[in-house]
């Protein structure tokens, strides 16, 4: 599966597949982009591709030493590769790191480790958007406004504003406790 970009989507999408390269160019400061939209924690490889162009050791460098402040304990040390792709150099590299890494999958267990997260993912989200259109039934149009009325002229917080609105929907829940106070 290919993405552009480094936004939730594309972290979304790498929960589904086995593998991840997160594929940055030198020039474009991607290195650094990679780091704060947390991409490091999901790429098994690294790839900096048109490393012809100026910047490309250094893009490298900057992955390599942002991947030694990961948490200690993984087996698997993602590979920081360079190549040109247009011209076919380090692709023989890449596919050699893809089949590296899903042979350590198979020998330490991590298809199985995977497959839990991604369940445990997809039941998260599907209770949350269960529980939220549960919440939304619950709660009356004109309350719903006035809760928005009073964030946005900030006589409220939002998280005060939560507090009273979650309140009000475990009031109204069927065989929810109700409080006496």
């Amino acid at each position: 599966v290919e993405t552009v970009g480094v936004g939730q989507s594309e972290l979304e999408v790498a929960q589904t597949a086995d593998s991840t390269a997160v594929v940055l160019v030198p020039e474009s400061g991607d290195g650094v982009q990679a780091m704060k939209a947390g991409l490091m924690e999901i790429g098994d490889l690294f790839v900096i591709n048109k490393s012809d162009r100026d910047g490309a050791d250094r893009a490298a460098f900057s992955i390599r030493s942002a991947l030694e402040l990961r948490a200690p304990g993984s087996a698997w040390s993602p590979p920081v590769l360079q190549t040109v792709a247009t011209e076919g150099r380090g692709v023989a590299e890449v596919v050699e790191a893809f089949e590296e890494h899903l042979e350590h999958m198979r020998v330490h267990g991590g298809f199985e480790r995977r497959r839990r997260r991604r369940f445990e993912q997809r039941l998260d989200d599907l209770l949350r958007a269960h529980l939220w259109q549960e919440f939304r039934a619950q709660v009356p149009a004109a309350e719903w406004a006035a809760a928005l009325d009073r964030l946005e002229s900030r006589r409220a917080t939002p998280n005060g504003t939560a507090a009273v609105l979650i309140e009000r929907f475990g009031a109204n829940r069927p065989g929810a406790a109700r409080s006496s106070g």
